[in-house]
């Protein structure tokens, strides 16, 4: 999610630059760029709120000592039964 923020960041600013360019030139300034500066505003401001969300599922699943996610699909089976004692020994 940081990589797409990232990116957003740069449409972000591509938008600026192509409302902004005819303005140094002295003509009117380009308010079709408008569309794509509020796009790339939103989105940088959603994908943000998702890498936060990302970061603090990480520092909790630290706290908590849980395993990261993955998608290789095996599951241990014996850590879906409830109440099993799991101490060795």
């Amino acid at each position: 999610m940081g990589i797409i923020m990232l990116v957003m960041v740069l449409v972000l600013g591509a938008g600026v630059w192509l409302f902004q360019r005819p303005l140094w030139e002295g003509n009117a300034p380009e308010w079709g760029a408008m569309w794509l500066i509020g796009f790339a505003g939103l989105m940088t401001l959603y994908t943000f709120k998702l890498s936060h969300d990302e970061y603090r599922a990480t520092q909790l699943r630290k706290l908590r000592g849980s395993p990261k996610p993955c998608s290789s699909g095996s599951v241990d089976i014996n850590l879906l039964e409830l109440g099993q004692d799991r101490t060795e020994g």
